[in-house]
């Protein structure tokens, strides 16, 4: 096979040589100078590059998919869950409501100074999980129970 792949590029060498301005000597070494330069090197990485770039964009448009559903699920939750207030108590849960803000903002300042992400802590909770034969979950991994407010 090499030997016949040779014998054509031979061929297509002669037939480019035809013209008197070119010759085979000239042409060999503009076609290794061409194969050689540091260029080819930077023309072979663009792919790589926009595969990679392709890649990081599918990762991120997954996230914020991820944010997208979990915080319509959270909302969708919140409002069908909570009852309306009567009046003489919209003052104290406004005023908790403050407090309960402050602590998610600390806690949001936390989780960005560190490199841990709650994506990332989902996913390899869910991987942790395995299914019951009757469909339900159980998780190899149980999560603590989340601090709730006196109210």
């Amino acid at each position: 096979m090499s030997r016949k792949l040779g014998a054509i590029q031979a061929s297509q060498l002669d037939l480019a040589c035809k013209d008197r301005t070119k010759n085979k000597s000239k042409l060999t070494e503009t076609a290794l100078a061409q194969l050689l330069s540091p260029q080819r090197d930077e023309d072979n990485a663009t792919p790589r590059r926009l595969d990679r770039l392709s890649r990081d964009v599918s990762l991120i448009h997954r996230h914020q998919q991820i944010v997208i559903e979990s915080f319509g699920m959270f909302i969708r939750h919140y409002l069908g869950m909570s009852p309306p207030l009567p009046p003489a108590e919209q003052q104290a849960a406004q005023a908790l409501g403050q407090q309960r803000f402050q602590r998610f903002i600390e806690q949001l300042g936390r989780r960005l100074a560190s490199t841990s992400t709650l994506v990332t802590e989902i996913t390899e909770q869910l991987a942790s999980q395995t299914p019951k034969a009757n469909g339900s979950v159980v998780s190899s991994n149980p999560e603590p129970a989340i601090k709730r407010d006196a109210e």
